[in-house]
């Protein structure tokens, strides 16, 4: 069986993470100088600064275990796999997929996914996943966008490979239903 496994770049992995450390932790104990032409900030402010520093440090704590665990996308006979956009694995497999394109927001680089049944897509994923899948299926047509700008590999690369496994599963499929013997099956 063809696997093809795309790595992220870890060095934005780590940088990413130091950047979000030191804006939630670090930058609320950073003490205020006490100069005449800078004003004074005011107590509850300082406060405020300290309880959001503690409510942002969960999707901190949450984003660590993301640093030492391989992440990428895996292309395979079966389909997509990929553990970038969420904090745990999404396999896509071919069957359910009806296209695969690229989008581009700023400098970020997408791979999107449309699938047979985005609804249901949505309704399986948990309450902080469905709100941003939403706001895509309406941006993007899908639901499914894995960021790929942090892999090691250019999109033409990707999508090169990615045609490649597929037209292999299709030729596939159609020398089995070639076949005499072949009955194909439906699934429930």
């Amino acid at each position: 069986m063809t696997k093809i496994f795309f790595l992220e770049k870890p060095t934005l992995k780590y940088s990413i993470f130091i950047l979000n450390a030191f804006l939630v932790i670090g930058l609320s104990f950073f003490p205020t100088p006490d100069l005449p032409f800078f004003p004074k900030t005011p107590r509850w402010l300082e406060q405020l600064n300290f309880a959001l520093s503690i409510i942002f440090i969960f999707p901190l704590v949450y984003q660590a275990p993301k640093l030492f665990r391989k992440t990428g996308i895996e292309i395979s006979e079966e389909g997509i796999s990929e553990n970038l956009s969420t904090f745990r694995e999404n396999k896509f497999l071919w069957k359910e997929m009806v296209q695969i394109r690229f989008a581009r927001v700023l400098f970020m680089k997408y791979l999107l996914i449309v699938i047979q049944e985005p609804e249901a897509y949505i309704k399986r994923q948990n309450f902080l996943h469905r709100l941003p899948m939403r706001g895509d299926m309406k941006n993007f047509g899908t639901p499914v966008k894995i960021p790929i700008y942090t892999l090691n590999k250019d999109p033409q690369e990707i999508l090169q490979a990615i045609q490649n496994i597929h037209q292999r599963v299709f030729e596939q499929i159609q020398s089995l239903k070639a076949d005499p013997h072949f009955k194909e099956q439906d699934s429930l």
